[in-house]
């Protein structure tokens, strides 16, 4: 007896939804993938007994960065609280995510890779005078760069910027594209993202090399001939700002461009998956999984930049941190220098 497809017993209507559904579910066992990756990652440095603040040693800050350092924790404190909060509120009122609630689930559910590129080689680092407990870059699967544990993870900071501060930068990128529309309602899509892209770029460009200057991180890793103020501690890689820019347009760009109905594309086929609670997971799975995709893109670019950066410039200790060089049995990245692991030094 030949084999038959069972749909065609079933009611037109049902097939429907089987199809329509299936989107989300494929976008939301990808995000669920990545929450249990990041549930381990995480969980497993929070469990190790190993959390510890990375010493900041004997350098004296200059009267900029203490007080950067200490506006940039407050202020990104108090996002970070507002970021939790404004999601609880809208779900709470609503009882479903708003699109911008999906764009912060999306985000935090990345927060496993920011350290990511120092996967192979050290490229960035934070001021250790901020509040932290080590980093939990070990813990990524076959994470390679040594002493990952001395990177001072800033607890105040890092949070911010997934729930809140990203977002922002996204909904920025939108806010462009809607202005830009306005302006030149015969762009098209391909037309309106590139100008977004731009945007973002410099929006990022600046941010970021205002906060180098300041001392809050610094790229210790770059090659210096694409980068802005090259061989000092300030120095700024321009392609990081271009790459994490696109990034950031990939969100922007869903956001923006959405079905009649208001849906980005990988949470299409929401209405036909179950109803209230179910539903909103899948969407806050689905857009994780999306906005992790997207990052990775990212990763991948800079560790494969990590293989060709230039010598690091010497920076005041508390941007050292003692992750390489020194007297820490690692050598830094450079020309010629072997990628160094924690059995081969």
């Amino acid at each position: 007896m030949n084999k038959m497809d069972i749909r065609a017993f079933a009611p037109e209507e049902t097939v429907a939804q089987t199809t329509q559904a299936r989107p989300i579910v494929w976008w939301a066992l990808v995000g669920a993938a990545f929450w249990v990756l990041q549930i381990y990652v995480i969980g497993s440095w929070l469990m190790s007994g190993k959390l510890a603040p990375t010493p900041p040693g004997p350098d004296p800050m200059p009267l900029r960065t203490s007080i950067a350092i200490l506006v940039v924790q407050v202020v990104f404190g108090i996002s970070v609280v507002w970021g939790f909060l404004h999601i609880a509120y809208t779900l709470i009122k609503k009882r479903e995510f708003s699109a911008f609630n999906l764009i912060q689930i999306g985000w935090v559910a990345m927060t496993w890779q920011d350290l990511i590129i120092g996967y192979v080689r050290p490229q960035f680092v934070f001021n250790s005078h901020m509040v932290n407990v080590g980093s939990w870059g070990s813990f990524i699967p076959g994470w390679i760069s040594p002493n990952d544990h001395l990177m001072p993870e800033p607890l105040a900071m890092q949070p911010s910027m997934y729930v809140a501060l990203v977002p922002a930068m996204v909904m920025f990128g939108v806010g462009v594209m809607r202005w830009v529309k306005g302006k030149w309602p015969s762009l098209n899509g391909v037309q309106l993202t590139l100008v977004c892209a731009a945007a973002v770029i410099l929006n990022d460009l600046v941010n970021e090399a205002v906060l180098c200057y300041l001392g809050v991180f610094a790229y210790v890793g770059v090659i210096r001939a694409w980068s802005i103020f090259p061989g000092t501690p300030e120095q700024f890689p321009l392609y990081e700002a271009i790459i994490y820019g696109v990034v950031i347009t990939f969100s922007a760009a869903a956001f923006y461009f959405t079905d009649k109905e208001g849906r980005m594309f990988f949470e299409r086929g929401a209405d036909r998956v179950s109803s209230g609670c179910a539903r909103e997971i899948a969407r806050g799975l689905a857009v994780s999984g999306y906005v992790n995709i997207t990052l990775l893109i990212y990763a991948i670019l800079l560790i494969w930049v990590s293989f060709y950066i230039d010598e690091r410039p010497k920076l005041p200790s508390y941007l050292d941190n003692g992750i390489c060089g020194g007297t820490s049995g690692y050598p830094c990245p450079a020309p010629g220098v072997p990628i160094q692991t924690q059995t081969r030094k």
